[in-house]
């Protein structure tokens, strides 16, 4: 498969699973019992891990860029196209996935339902947009296999989460996200597999 129908196939997936975030307001969540809460509040630490997507994505392009100035050909420059296209929708699911968790232990911790209108955006820039300097020592292939490796770990994680919660719809939340990140493996792969070719 050429790395554009790949594209094309994962995009289409991802628009056929898309769920309803209902605007991240989820009534039920007062319905959530201790054990619940406990466990959404161990979980607020994937929510940094999930906005960090979008840092992901600048660090690719950036990555990029100075592949270009180092004199990668174009050719080369060329085989990325399908990577680079994917983070764009990648990142908006991640996103996703940040203002659900972050918007549950809002919730959780505050009793309030405006944890998305709260924000700053500006803080936010500050923390999720431009946060990958720890990653400087990181190339096109550290990158891909990096991503590959955090849905890996993260399909289990969300897996194994959703079995241990209680409440019906927060099983479901908790599935979806763990449906996305085994479907961004599988894209992972896919893209992985037609660049190497």
């Amino acid at each position: 498969m050429s790395g554009l129908e790949t594209l094309a196939r994962f995009g289409c997936v991802s628009d056929e699973c898309r769920w309803a975030a209902d605007r991240y307001q989820f009534p039920w969540v007062s319905e959530l019992d201790a054990h619940d809460r406990e466990i959404i509040s161990l979980l607020d630490c994937l929510r940094d891990g999930e906005f960090s997507g979008l840092a992901s994505a600048t660090q690719l392009y950036e990555l990029l860029l100075q592949e270009k100035e180092a004199g990668m050909s174009q050719d080369r420059l060329a085989d990325w196209t399908p990577v680079f296209s994917y983070v764009s929708i990648i990142s908006y699911e991640e996103l996703r996935h940040g203002f659900t968790l972050g918007s549950l232990y809002h919730y959780v911790t505050t009793g309030k339902t405006d944890y998305i209108a709260q924000m700053n955006p500006r803080e936010f820039g500050k923390k999720y947009m431009w946060c990958y300097d720890d990653r400087r020592y990181w190339d096109l292939y550290s990158y891909i296999l990096a991503h590959l490796f955090s849905e890996i770990i993260n399909t289990e994680l969300y897996r194994d989460v959703a079995i241990r919660v209680h409440h019906p719809q927060l099983k479901e939340a908790l599935g979806f996200i763990r449906n996305d990140e085994a479907r961004h493996i599988a894209a992972w792969s896919a893209l992985i597999r037609d660049l190497l070719q």
